[in-house]
């Protein structure tokens, strides 16, 4: 039986993902579907000094993760969860910060047919800039009403060619095309990373920045009012008991008639009151 013998690269390959698995405490996969070679070179360039990227095989990617399941405990369960067309990142931040990186790192695209819209897709009023032609006949089977205008195309008024969630025509594709019009938003999602030891799917990777931010406020200023009501001094409450043991000074002073200066305008509110409320009480 003949052996095929494998070729120089697949061995290099793997032996620069197995260097790599070990170099980095932080392994994420990529999902590849409708990610176009355009965005991973962006995200390479713009995160060059924090991120490898690597688009290879599968049965690479295994065959490296798993030469390195000694040095990585739990390794195996990422090899697991690998499963078609795929990006391999290696990174030494963490994998939540690398996800909202990613997120954050959108490529606005051209529409293709069957693209769903992100949101309402709208065609300007104004010069096109396109000669009359058979263009016009492809703006009214969009629904965009135009006339010529100096030897120009002209859109009369602004319309919303597709809705939020409509899914997009082929004609309307390649009118979107030519107007220079990129309606899709795509980033790069990771569905599992592996930090040290620890698999993580996507599910628990996503963290909710705004509420988390909302949550840590109203804690703070839960901790705030407690030593405050305990009179435990700290630097960011110390104002607020200042101006609480001065309040409770003046209450008192007022409501056992201590005669201070700073009491004075509030006993002849006091005595005022009292004298109107006994003089309702007389009539």
């Amino acid at each position: 039986m003949q052996v095929s013998e494998i070729p120089q690269w697949k061995i290099e390959r793997v032996e620069a993902i197995s260097k790599m698995a070990l170099e980095y405490p932080v392994i994420a996969i990529g999902n590849l579907n409708k990610i176009r070679a355009s965005q991973i070179q962006s995200l390479r360039k713009s995160l060059r000094d924090e991120v490898t990227f690597l688009v290879t095989k599968n049965n690479l990617i295994k065959r490296a993760l798993n030469r390195v399941e000694k040095e990585r405990p739990n390794i195996g369960e990422l090899v697991e969860r690998i499963e078609g067309s795929n990006l391999i990142i290696f990174t030494k931040m963490n994998p939540f910060r690398l996800l909202l990186l990613l997120e954050n790192n959108k490529t606005l695209l051209t529409a293709k047919v069957g693209d769903i819209a992100p949101e309402d897709i709208v065609i300007s009023a104004g010069n096109t800039g396109m000669p009359p032609g058979p263009v016009i006949s492809d703006f009214t089977e969009v629904g965009v009403r135009t006339r010529i205008e100096s030897g120009s195309v002209w859109v009369i008024q602004d319309t919303v060619v597709a809705k939020k969630g409509d899914p997009i025509s082929l004609k309307l594709a390649s009118m979107l095309s030519k107007m220079g019009i990129k309606p899709i938003e795509s980033s790069l999602s990771i569905y599992v990373a592996y930090d040290q030891g620890t698999v993580i799917p996507s599910e628990s990777l996503k963290i909710d920045v705004e509420g988390f931010k909302k949550d840590l406020l109203e804690a703070e200023q839960n901790a705030l009012n407690l030593a405050l009501f305990a009179w435990y001094p700290t630097a960011k409450n110390i104002g607020g008991m200042f101006r609480k043991a001065v309040a409770q000074a003046k209450s008192l002073g007022v409501s056992s008639f201590y005669i201070d200066k700073d009491f004075i305008p509030d006993l002849l509110r006091q005595s005022n009151n009292q004298a109107l409320s006994l003089e309702s009480h007389v009539d």
